[in-house]
C-alpha cells in the first residue's frame, strides 16, 4: 500500500487497522470512517459499490456500505459521535459518493494520460496480483470498453449519488 501512494506521489496514507477478512459494516467501522471524513473534509469521496448484484467480496461491500452510512447522515449530524466534537472534528456535509465497478455507471473519466501510472501503482499489490503479468492488457482492454462512444481513449467508470444539502 505505501509503496502504491509512493508511485501515485500521495503525501499520506491512513490506516485504519482493520484485518483482512474481518470487515463487517458496523458501528465501529462507520466511526473510524466519519472521523477521516471530519478530519480531511472531503468534497468527493470514493468507495466500493456496495449495491452491485452479484458483488461477492465481504470486505468491498462492508467498506462500500459502511462509507455510505457514514457520508449521510452520519458524518453531517453533529448528534453522530459527539465525542469527535470534543476533539475538534466538526461535522462535515461531502458533496457526492463515487461508486467504482458499478454495474450502471453514470459517470466515466477520463484516465488515458494517467493509466500507466494505475497500473505501476497496482503492480506494487504483489499479494494481490501475483506478478501481474496479464495486468495492463486485461485492464487496457476493459478501460477501452468503458471510454467507447466517449472523446478519450481510456476510461473509468462510476456511480455518482449526490448528497441531500
Amino acid at each position: 500500500m505505501i509503496e502504491a501512494a509512493n508511485r501515485l506521489g500521495m503525501d499520506e496514507v491512513v490506516f485504519l487497522r482493520c484485518p483482512d477478512g474481518s470487515l463487517v459494516p458496523d458501528l465501529d467501522l462507520r466511526e473510524k470512517i466519519v472521523r477521516m471524513i471530519r478530519t480531511h473534509k472531503p468534497d468527493v469521496i470514493i468507495t466500493h459499490d456496495p449495491f452491485r448484484p452479484y458483488a461477492l467480496h465481504p470486505d468491498h461491500r462492508a467498506v462500500g456500505l459502511a462509507t455510505t452510512d457514514a457520508v449521510y447522515p452520519t458524518a453531517r449530524d453533529p448528534l453522530y459521535f459527539p465525542e469527535h466534537l470534543q476533539e475538534g472534528l466538526e461535522p462535515h456535509k461531502t458533496a457526492e459518493i463515487w461508486f467504482f465497478g458499478p454495474e450502471h455507471p453514470d459517470k466515466v473519466v477520463d484516465i488515458t494520460g494517467t493509466f500507466d501510472r494505475k497500473i505501476d501503482a497496482l503492480r506494487a499489490h504483489v499479494s494481490q496480483i501475483g506478478d501481474g503479468a496479464e495486468l495492463e492488457s486485461r485492464m487496457r482492454d476493459r478501460a477501452k470498453e468503458l471510454a467507447e462512444g466517449q472523446p478519450f481513449e481510456l476510461g473509468e467508470a462510476f456511480k455518482v449519488v449526490q448528497m441531500r444539502r
